[in-house]
């Protein structure tokens, strides 16, 4: 790991342990100690917690505490978030928050859509990024136009490429092909190949198209199919010689979470590509979208009765975040990707089964016919469809609740109360349901106090509340105080801190995906957000289409409800084939 080669300054020892369990796959272990070497100022640790939460990993995903964390990675001259920001702001997700009202951080990032890109911003950022040595902030610079100078952004490309990162690789091909040099042939096949195996997927799907036509006119082919005009040296490089973009990856050390995929190339792709649609190979019985709980669950059923089933799945359950799973009959207390870990396991002995690491990217088709395409770019087809991908939790904009969310910030009494019970419990008041939890926490401890957190509690619900004996604490939450996500105060806007064991809160959620917004599938209406509308044999409105799991469950959540409904929904599936 060079990477711990060259830390310095305070707390280095607490980054290389973080570094060390991210790497053995223990995000939610490693995230505390990378947040106390990057409140220590060290700007590797600062990158690397900027990336967590914009990956949502080992913590709740929080664009505004990555945007803050990013910034100040690379003003404190971190390469990788300075060639990260400047691909950002290519792409248009990024503004200048040097310009934004009140220079707030949290605007790093706009919420609804992608601005128009800054590349004077980008130039700023990829410059610093290639001048320490970032082959990721080389790509960039390639990638940014260039009217005055093609040659510089060749060079670019060149110096990027021999550095090993694909999307220089990538981006010297292009260029090549632009100039449409035929010495050049071998080499921009070469290059896109490089890219290739390191799994660029516009380099993959270039391969292929070189693949099948040869290379003997690759220059035409890559000009046809991304639409690259002729770079000739006095007409400057267009805008629109850009081809689309994936996730950065090493060895640019500029890695991308899915969420945050951009195109950084802005080509409009031929109408009349070489590469043609491929119909699915073969057509499965049954294809499931979200292998957590219910998703395993559904495919355990299909298993069994022998009905082909394929499992797609990123690996982002929601109770990720969860040091224990409590309440499930034969698994108490067991960690919860311990659980799906054995759980896909014991998957394996079943042959018709086949699970893949795969987001699925669009569904189309009817009943009997239905096509999922994949991330990947992979078309698969099925008679039937289980969606099971979940909701994600939207964490507040408040200092310490991400970071303390799923330690000392929890929302179930059945999954959590038991180990602390007889403790100081604080709710954040989040609505009528609210009064229900107050009533049903004492079950589990006589001391409460409730924080309205800027709600306007009614008179008759204070009056009750006041006879049970039940302090509310008015004023808008600030912060959580915590000590590696053990919280110590809640902080209001007053000035005012109270201390609490534990704190009950329900954020708002969604839909791990936007799939059923495409399909139209029907919602209801939850207190928290939406779930999809099924029947009791788990069947969107859609024929064919079932759901289950925290996705279409507008009750309170658990993992032995979705595993219920799983269950359902795949033995359903598997009936309504019956001839």
């Amino acid at each position: 790991m060079a990477i711990l080669d060259r830390l310095t300054g305070l707390h280095p020892a607490a980054l290389r342990r973080a570094v060390r369990l991210a790497e053995s796959g223990k995000p939610a272990e490693a995230f505390p100690l990378m947040a106390i070497a990057a409140r220590a100022g060290i700007p590797e640790a600062e990158y690397r917690v900027a990336r967590s939460y914009l990956e949502g990993s080992g913590v709740p995903p929080s664009r505004s505490e990555g945007a803050r964390w990013l910034r100040r990675a690379a003003d404190h001259g971190s390469a990788d978030a300075q060639a990260l920001l400047a691909a950002l702001f290519v792409a248009g997700l990024a503004v200048n928050e040097d310009d934004a009202q009140g220079k707030s951080s949290q605007r790093l990032f706009e919420k609804d859509s992608s601005q128009a890109p800054d590349f004077a911003m980008a130039l700023h950022f990829a410059g610093k990024a290639a001048e320490a040595g970032s082959a990721a902030g080389q790509a960039v610079l390639g990638y940014i136009p260039s009217k005055d100078d093609p040659d510089a952004a060749h060079g670019w490309y060149e110096k990027s490429a021999a550095a090993g990162c694909p999307e220089g690789c990538l981006g010297l091909a292009l260029s090549l092909a632009g100039r449409k040099q035929p010495e050049d042939r071998g080499r921009i096949a070469a290059e896109v190949r490089r890219a290739a195996d390191a799994g660029l997927p516009t380099a993959i799907y270039l391969l292929a198209a070189l693949t099948e036509h040869g290379t003997g006119n690759c220059c035409q082919i890559l000009i046809n199919v991304m639409q690259i005009p002729t770079l000739m040296p006095s007409s400057g490089r267009s805008a629109q010689a850009w081809a689309t973009v994936s996730a950065m990856r090493e060895p640019c050390s500029l890695p991308i979470l899915s969420s945050y995929r951009w195109t950084i190339f802005r080509a409009t792709p031929n109408p009349n590509p070489f590469i043609r649609n491929t119909e699915p190979i073969t057509m499965d019985d049954v294809i499931i979208i979200g292998g957590s709980f219910a998703g395993l669950a559904a495919a355990l059923q299909l298993g069994r009765a022998r009905r082909k089933v394929t499992v797609l799945d990123t690996g982002l359950p929601r109770n990720r975040f969860a040091g224990h799973s409590h309440g499930l009959l034969g698994h108490d207390h067991k960690p919860p990707l311990d659980i799906l870990a054995e759980a896909r396991q014991q998957l394996a002995r079943y042959p018709t089964i086949r699970l893949l690491n795969a987001r699925a990217d669009s569904i189309s088709g009817t009943i009997d016919d239905f096509s999922v395409l994949t991330g990947d770019g992979e078309s698969l087809g099925a008679r039937r469809l289980i969606l099971s991908y979940g909701v994600a939790d939207q964490m507040p904009d408040v200092p310490g609740f991400a970071e303390s969310w799923g330690t000392s910030i929890v929302p179930c009494p059945y999954c959590d109360g038991f180990e602390v019970a007889d403790q100081h419990w604080g709710l954040v008041w989040s609505g009528p349901p609210s009064h229900n939890y107050v009533r049903l926490y004492h079950d589990w401890t006589e001391t409460l106090t409730v924080f309205a957190d800027g709600h306007d509690i009614p008179r008759d619900i204070r009056a009750d509340l006041a006879r049970r004996n039940i302090p509310v604490v008015d004023g808008r939450i600030a912060e959580i105080a915590h000590h590696r996500g053990q919280i110590t105060t809640v902080n209001l806007e007053s000035g005012r801190n109270a201390a609490v064991d534990i704190l009950f809160a329900h954020p708002r959620n969604k839909p791990s995906a936007s799939l059923h917004e495409s399909l139209r599938l029907a919602t209801v209406n939850t207190p928290l957000g939406i779930a999809l509308k099924v029947d009791e044999r788990r069947e969107t409105g859609t024929p064919g289409i079932y759901a289950a799991g925290d996705l279409a469950n507008p009750a309170m959540a658990s993992v032995t409800t979705a595993i219920s409904q799983g269950a359902t929904a795949g033995i359903s599936a598997q009936q309504s084939m019956l001839v």
